[in-house]
């Protein structure tokens, strides 16, 4: 089970080796939606990951164990343009741009391999497994996925209000 602190009456969730916070933000229509929920199995620590490529809405996700920076890595993807990025202790270790509708390069296949052979093995040793996908925001495929409306409960077919919606 998750961790929590108490400040003010107020719960506040503490990241660890096997929970973290996620998120996703609304990119299409500047509505202002965005949910945050915590997920299990990515193992991310000392840091964040975000993509504009989270099937089938591809919303910005993030995913890290502290806010400041899950918002770098969402700042870093908004000046991109979209694409991935890989936030280490409050610094971006690097970004593979997608500025084609934040799902596509213009560099050549040569370029976004040789990013991608760099922020990879970072991101394992990031701790998050082989086999990290960018489907937490499908909300299709069960169990349950984010979207920017909420938690989804795709077997239920129902909403979810996060603890931490704003």
């Amino acid at each position: 089970e998750p961790s929590y602190t108490e400040k003010d009456g107020r719960k506040f969730f503490i990241s660890d080796d096997r929970f973290q916070k996620i998120a996703v933000i609304e990119r299409h229509k500047c509505t202002g939606k965005n949910s945050v929920g915590i997920v299990s199995g990515f193992g991310l620590r000392g840091g964040a990951i975000a993509s504009s490529v989270s099937h089938d809405s591809h919303n910005i996700i993030v995913i890290g164990d502290n806010d400041h920076d899950m918002y770098l890595a969402v700042q870093e993807l908004l000046r991109v343009q979209g694409g991935y990025t890989l936030v280490e202790n409050g610094e971006v270790f690097d970004t593979l741009p997608l500025p084609i509708m934040g799902l596509m390069s213009d560099a050549g296949y040569e370029k976004v391999n040789e990013k991608l052979a760099r922020m990879i093995p970072k991101a394992h040793e990031m701790g998050i497994p082989k086999g990290f996908d960018s489907f937490m925001a499908l909300p299709v495929i069960p169990q349950i996925r984010i979207t920017p409306r909420g938690v989804y409960l795709t077997k239920e077919d129902r909403m979810i209000q996060s603890p931490f919606d704003h």
